[in-house]
């Protein structure tokens, strides 16, 4: 399955709840088990799961799967909404919080659900498996960034001008995503705290989303500057050429 991520107008939210995603994806469309279910999957074949154990985690990936699919309507128009901001002719950060504040509670709530998941998981594992899983440290975004790069520029047929004008947006999205992914990192260990002290509850997780709300929306905002500035790059052909990008995207999920 292609993923959204081969674009750059992807849902922002998404960006800041990757594991969600992983953890949604329908097991098996690359492999037989929940190993083959993205980033977070990848982490569980060090766990070195029983085959009981494979398909209960599996059943609980496809269910995680139908309910991502309740928001994908709002996730496509989301999108559209987006292109309103790109199409302004300066930076418009008033109007980008406010987009960003539609999507602020669907990210939170697929956030929410994928903590279940994670907590629904952890009583599955024996103790020697939570351990191996405590000290397995999330890696960074698994994207495959340099081909996307790559394919952009061929697609989009960039000029010189324009590859070193992006070479300088890449250089502090690079510092962005080093910072971003600490906080993402801080938020899961102490995520993961409260699975493992069996005190997750939806209060107690609130309780830690309000301690990085505020840092999660700079985050977003971040990358839509960071889309914004890529997009007043490309002339009226290299748009189009985006936006059919985008609308294939859109259709592989």
């Amino acid at each position: 399955m292609k993923r959204l991520t081969k674009t750059l107008l992807l849902p922002l939210s998404l960006s800041l709840a990757m594991g969600a995603a992983a953890l949604a994806k329908e097991p098996g469309a690359r492999g037989q088990g929940p190993q083959h279910a993205g980033p977070m999957g990848a982490m569980f074949a060090e766990l070195n799961l029983s085959q009981q154990q494979k398909q209960d985690i599996q059943q609980l990936f496809a269910q995680a799967r139908e309910d991502r699919d309740i928001y994908r309507g709002d996730m496509l128009e989301q999108r559209e909404d987006m292109q309103i901001l790109l199409t302004q002719q300066s930076w418009n950060a008033d109007l980008a919080l406010q987009l960003l504040a539609g999507k602020q509670s669907q990210m939170e709530q697929s956030m929410w659900q994928k903590a279940q998941v994670q907590q629904q998981v952890w009583q599955i594992l024996d103790d020697d498996q939570r351990e191996t899983w405590l000290n397995t440290t999330p890696g960074k975004d698994a994207r495959p960034m340099d081909k996307h790069r790559e394919k952009l520029q061929e697609k989009l047929a960039l000029s010189d001008q324009q590859l070193a004008q992006w070479q300088n947006l890449q250089a502090q999205a690079e510092a962005d995503r080093i910072l971003h992914h600490e906080v993402r990192k801080a938020f899961h260990e102490q995520e993961m705290a409260l699975i493992a002290a069996n005190n997750l509850t939806e209060e107690s997780w609130n309780a830690l989303m309000s301690e990085y709300r505020e840092q999660f929306q700079q985050m977003a905002l971040d990358r839509t500057k960071q889309h914004y500035q890529f997009y007043q790059l490309l002339d009226e052909e290299q748009r189009s050429k985006l936006k059919e990008m985008r609308h294939k995207g859109q259709k592989d999920v």
